[in-house]
């Protein structure tokens, strides 16, 4: 190797990247540091194939950084860590060992290579940080690393999912996943994904620019889960423009589709429910003259749907554009004074009492032996402040 000290081959700022240290060149042009441990970098982009000196501890930041002629890297077994940006943007590289001894892989240290479709991660890694494969979906990656494990096509450290291997098209995230690594979904193009109920956080660009076919989002809930507080924690965890793909599975769920309708019974008060009797799904009393009335809910009905006793009608209204008069406004349910709810019920979704001006009463019917605070903590996560406010616990 040659010393070079009065002409250097690269720019005084990116040789802000080698710390100020001395630093050799060989008969590529790959820089190193003097003790030979840090390849710092290479600039000429001119390599296809390269064997990195054995003896080298390090890849530095960006030290292959849009080389677009590489094809194949050899990396030698003295090798602990690759840096950040490593091998960023290197198109045509197909081919690179990650040699026992490696124990870190930097954030993109392989993102964009597009033409990578294979890597192994060897025993001894420990450690892979944010997109370090990039959001290749073809990539397909192998593991023996105890650190790491490949699960429903997706990379896993711990309980974090680091990375998507492959492209699927349904993807199940597995239960024990609390959070997400930036990019981990980015560019997902399958049609539905599953989510436990358990999942805690996700990074600002774990779904950057994903989700293009998405149908549904599905979050896997216990039977006695409460949907509406399931629904406004992920609503904190997924980004907006994909919240109306949304919907639990597990407990019962307080949306109503057609085909609910369809497969509806009603009772003598116009009040639908769904087939197998644990969703209330509508109220559709249409009154012309509202008059007072009283309901109770079915036994069993685990789930009051949205907008269940919400719809609402007008009676009446100016039509001169000059002149302001008020609506009269009437809920179609009638004036619903009273409801008695039993204590089967897990769920009730958003606006289910919206617009019922006259109901004073809330009943809920419950055991002789229930505990009334525990029951009152129970609904008191399900109705507003204001409804909660007029319960009543009656014990039978």
């Amino acid at each position: 190797m040659d010393t070079q000290e009065n002409k250097p081959l690269y720019s005084i700022a990116e040789l802000a990247y080698f710390e100020g240290q001395d630093y050799l060149l060989d008969e590529f042009g790959v820089a190193y540091s003097k003790d030979g441990k840090k390849l710092l970098a290479y600039r000429e982009n001119r390599l296809e194939n390269y064997a990195v000196r054995e003896g080298t501890e390090v890849i530095c930041e960006r030290a292959f950084y849009r080389c677009d002629h590489l094809t194949a890297i050899v990396l030698p077994k003295s090798l602990t860590v690759i840096g950040r940006n490593a091998f960023r943007d290197c198109p045509c590289l197909k081919s690179v060992n990650l040699p026992e001894g490696l124990l870190s892989i930097g954030a993109n240290a392989f993102a964009r290579c597009d033409s990578l479709l294979k890597i192994a991660l060897p025993e001894s890694l420990r450690e892979i940080t944010n997109n370090a494969f990039g959001t290749h979906s073809d990539l397909q990656i192998t593991n023996k690393s105890p650190f790491f494990k490949i699960e429903n096509n997706l990379l896993i450290q711990g309980t974090t999912a680091i990375a998507l291997v492959g492209k699927p098209d349904y993807l199940k995230v597995p239960d024990y996943v609390r959070s997400f690594r930036n990019f981990t979904l980015a560019y997902f193009t399958g049609h539905v994904i599953e989510f436990p109920v358990g999942l805690a956080s996700t990074q600002r660009t774990t779904f950057y620019d994903g989700f293009k076919q998405l149908e549904r989002i599905y979050i896997d809930c216990p039977p006695d889960a409460n949907e509406p507080l399931v629904i406004k924690k992920f609503k904190s965890l997924i980004p907006n423009g994909l919240h109306k793909y949304m919907r639990v599975k597990g407990c019962p769920s307080t949306y109503v589709s057609e085909e609910d309708l369809k497969e509806a019974t009603t009772d003598e008060y116009g009040v639908s429910y769904s087939k197998d009797g644990k969703r209330l799904l509508r109220c559709k009393l249409d009154y012309d003259n509202p008059t007072p009335w009283e309901y109770t809910v079915r036994e069993g009905t685990q789930a009051i749907c949205r907008n269940a006793f919400w719809q609402k009608k007008i009676k009446s209204y100016n039509k001169h554009p000059f002149i302001y008069e008020p609506f009269t406004l009437i809920p179609s349910t009638g004036l619903l004074t009273t409801i008695t709810l039993p204590d089967s019920l897990l769920s009730i979704g958003e606006n289910a009492f919206s617009n019922c001006w006259s109901l004073t009463k809330i009943r809920i019917l419950c055991a002789e032996a229930s505990d009334e605070a525990a029951v009152r903590a129970k609904f008191k996560r399900m109705l507003t402040k204001g409804m909660f406010r007029r319960i009543e616990i009656i014990k039978q």
